[in-house]
């Protein structure tokens, strides 16, 4: 079962969606995408999905020394600072987030944020 905050993360990811759609309209985004040889579709997918998964292990070891979470309870907490950067200008909004949520993982302040400084 989704908790509370899961639902929202999802509600939030629709609306923004939503509006994306509404001010762009379908039409644009479908001919787009679909203009795209899918070669170059899946190709692109793949280097994104593995350059963020390098990155995710590489923040992972790096923030995780002391073994206090697992590489999978690490990975929500990695895309939710990851997407909380791509609205937040600068490096502060994923380093920012990172450090608020592995808090609430048991990590201290100071050591998520110095060993997220050591990536940058």
């Amino acid at each position: 079962m989704l908790s509370r905050v899961s639902k929202f993360r999802m509600l939030a990811g629709i609306v923004l969606l939503v509006v994306l759609v509404a001010a762009f309209g379908w039409r644009p985004i479908a001919e787009n995408i679909a203009g795209i040889p899918l070669f170059w579709l899946i190709g692109a997918l793949a280097l994104i999905v593995a350059a963020t998964l390098i990155s995710a292990c590489n923040r992972f070891l790096l923030i995780n020394i002391d073994r206090q979470v697992t590489l999978q309870q690490f990975l929500p907490v990695y895309w939710v600072a990851w997407a909380t950067g791509l609205l937040v200008p600068g490096q502060v909004g994923d380093v920012a987030t990172l450090a608020a949520l592995m808090r609430r993982r048991g990590m201290q302040v100071h050591q998520s944020l110095g060993r997220s400084l050591l990536d940058k």
